[in-house]
């Protein structure tokens, strides 16, 4: 069974479930954030890393659960 929801959506789940369980790598670096994926989605992180105001780099490994998850 798929489950299907819209792009806002996914990124309110994500964001919502994720505050409490955000971790900084480096204490030093504000600006370097890892988070988990709620566990609706999978299991796995993201991070994301502020090189400079604008540059970003997210790196995110993530092992979906077996059911389908698709954006509308």
């Amino acid at each position: 069974m798929t489950i299907s929801i819209s792009s806002p959506t996914f990124y309110e789940l994500l964001y919502e479930e994720t505050v409490d369980s955000s971790q900084h790598p480096d204490p030093d670096d504000k600006l370097d954030v890892m988070y988990n994926f709620p566990k609706l989605i999978g299991q796995g992180y993201w991070r994301e890393i502020e090189l400079r105001p604008g540059l970003e780099l997210v790196i995110s490994l993530i092992k979906k659960k077996p059911r389908a998850l698709t954006l509308r």
